[in-house]
């Protein structure tokens, strides 16, 4: 899931060769998952300034893109 809409009905951005997913999302929940997701991001901000900001790439996606700046080198 990339991505979330928050109106009357919940949409979710497919991944490619999905299609849209749609349900209704309940009111009692709207709040607590915008809080979730703003904890989450939160988080995933302070592991980037901690320096979690990469990945280890097997060789052969490392050769494929040389110049991705999310990707480590062992």
């Amino acid at each position: 899931m990339s991505g979330i809409q928050f109106s009357v009905l919940l949409r979710t951005a497919p991944k490619r060769g999905q299609t849209t997913g749609r349900g209704c999302l309940p009111a009692s929940l709207k709040s607590p998952l915008q809080d979730h997701l703003k904890k989450a991001k939160a988080i995933h901000k302070r592991d980037l300034a901690d320096g979690w900001g990469c990945v280890l790439m097997p060789d052969a996606l490392d050769r494929k893109y040389p110049n991705d700046p999310g990707a480590s080198r062992p």
